[in-house]
């Protein structure tokens, strides 16, 4: 216990939607350059998802993993339209979302 009392505890606020791009664009470059506007949707859908989840929010971990999901299915081959998908699409989509939620709560208020 005296070494918890010496723990600095930092808060680290979530990053915004530009920000993200800008971490996932360092490390999926490929992406990024090619597929930039479909990659910006991706990030605002993820965004929007980690404001409906009531358990446990994905972090930006679980938001890499789940690009790098969508993009060995080819998810990207198509424009991203996330109010207009196609069904492969819609099929990878939902293959994928188990690696942003972790809650059968979450995963059930998506699929509804």
């Amino acid at each position: 216990s005296a070494f918890l009392r010496r723990c600095v505890f930092y808060h680290i606020p979530f990053p915004k939607p530009a920000e993200l791009y800008e971490i996932v664009a360092a490390r999926m470059t490929d992406l990024a350059q090619n597929n930039g506007t479909d990659l910006q949707a991706a990030i605002a859908y993820f965004d929007e998802l980690r404001e409906k989840v009531s358990k446990k929010k994905p972090a930006t971990a679980e938001l890499l993993a789940w690009l790098h999901i969508l993009e060995l299915n080819e998810f990207f081959k198509k424009p991203v339209r996330f109010e207009n998908l196609s069904e492969e699409q819609k099929q990878v989509l939902d293959m994928s979302m188990p690696v942003l939620l972790k809650n059968k709560d979450d995963l059930a208020m998506v699929e509804g």
